[in-house]
C-alpha cells in the first residue's frame, strides 16, 4: 500500500493533464510546445546532472544492464510473432511491433524517483543509456525500408541519450560540476517529470472501439439514404432514388455512354 501511494501523485499527473486538455482551451500548439520543451531541455538536464553527480558502480549495475538489454530484445523478438499470426503487412509490423520493446521514459523515471529518490533517477538514467540504442537499432531496423534517416542521425539527434551519454562521460572523468551550473541544471531538472507527465495525459486519447464507430456511421449512411420514403421500392425496381437520380444524369453528360453501352 505505501508503494502504491509513492507513485500515485505521478498518475495523478498523468489525469489532471488528461483533464487539463480536455476541459481546456489550451490549444493543440501549447501542449507540443510543452512536450519539446521537456524533451529537447528539460529531461536533458536532469539525466545530465543526474549522472554527473551520482555515485555509480559500474561493477555492481553490470548485471542490471544485461537484464535490461536481454529484456529489451526478449520483447522485440516477442512482438515479431504478432507479424505470422496476424497477417500484418511489413510496414505495419515494424510500427505496431515498437509498443513490445519501446518503453515510456517520463513515467520510467518518475516512478523510479518517487520509489528511491536521485539514486534511482541515477540507476533509470543508466539504463537508458544503453536501452535507447538498443530500441533505436531495432526500430531502424525494422523501418530501414520505409524511412529517409540512418541509425546514426537518429543516435546523434536523440536528445536523451546525448545528455546521459555526456553525464556518464563526465561522471567517469571525474570532472567538478560548477555551483552555477548545477544550480541552473537543477531548476530545469525539477520541472522535467511534473512537466512529462503532464504531457503524457494531454496526449492520450480515448475513442470508442472502432467497430461501434463503423456501426454509427453505416446507420446515419442508412438513414441519409432513407429519407426518401421510396428509397427501397426504387432500389427493387433498378431505378434510381430521386435524391442519386440528379447526381447520375450529371455523370452521364460528363462521360457519355457508348450506343452499344446503352
Amino acid at each position: 500500500m505505501e508503494t502504491a501511494l509513492l507513485i500515485l501523485p505521478n498518475f495523478v499527473l498523468i489525469l489532471i493533464g488528461l483533464a487539463l486538455a480536455r476541459r481546456f482551451d489550451f490549444g493543440r500548439d501549447f501542449w507540443d510546445g510543452l512536450e519539446k520543451l521537456v524533451y529537447y531541455v528539460l529531461f536533458p538536464a536532469l539525466l545530465f546532472r543526474t549522472l554527473a553527480l551520482a555515485r555509480i558502480d559500474f561493477g555492481a549495475t553490470g548485471m542490471l544492464v544485461l537484464a535490461a538489454l536481454a529484456f529489451t530484445f526478449a520483447g522485440f523478438v516477442l512482438s515479431l510473432a504478432a507479424g505470422p499470426v496476424f497477417r500484418l503487412d511489413r510496414k505495419l509490423l515494424a510500427t505496431g511491433s515498437q509498443c513490445g520493446y519501446r518503453f515510456n521514459t517520463y513515467v520510467g523515471l518518475a516512478i523510479a524517483g518517487s520509489l528511491f529518490g536521485a539514486e534511482g533517477v541515477a540507476i533509470a538514467a543508466l539504463l537508458l543509456g544503453v536501452m535507447i540504442p538498443l530500441a533505436n537499432f531495432l526500430a531502424v531496423a525494422m523501418l530501414a525500408s520505409h524511412g529517409k534517416r540512418g541509425f546514426l542521425y537518429e543516435l546523434a539527434t536523440h536528445p536523451l541519450l546525448v545528455s546521459s551519454l555526456a553525464g556518464l562521460a563526465w561522471n567517469a572523468a571525474g570532472l567538478p560540476l560548477p555551483g552555477f551550473a548545477d544550480q541552473t541544471l537543477n531548476l530545469l531538472a525539477v520541472t522535467a517529470l511534473p512537466a512529462g507527465l503532464l504531457s503524457v495525459g494531454a496526449a492520450m486519447r480515448i475513442e470508442r472501439p472502432r467497430m461501434v464507430a463503423r456501426g454509427e456511421a453505416s446507420r446515419r449512411a442508412r438513414h441519409r439514404v432513407g429519407d426518401d420514403p421510396h428509397a427501397g421500392i426504387h432500389r427493387r425496381r433498378g431505378a434510381r432514388p430521386p435524391a442519386l437520380r440528379g447526381a447520375a444524369d450529371r455523370v452521364e453528360r460528363l462521360h457519355p455512354r457508348r450506343a452499344h453501352d446503352r
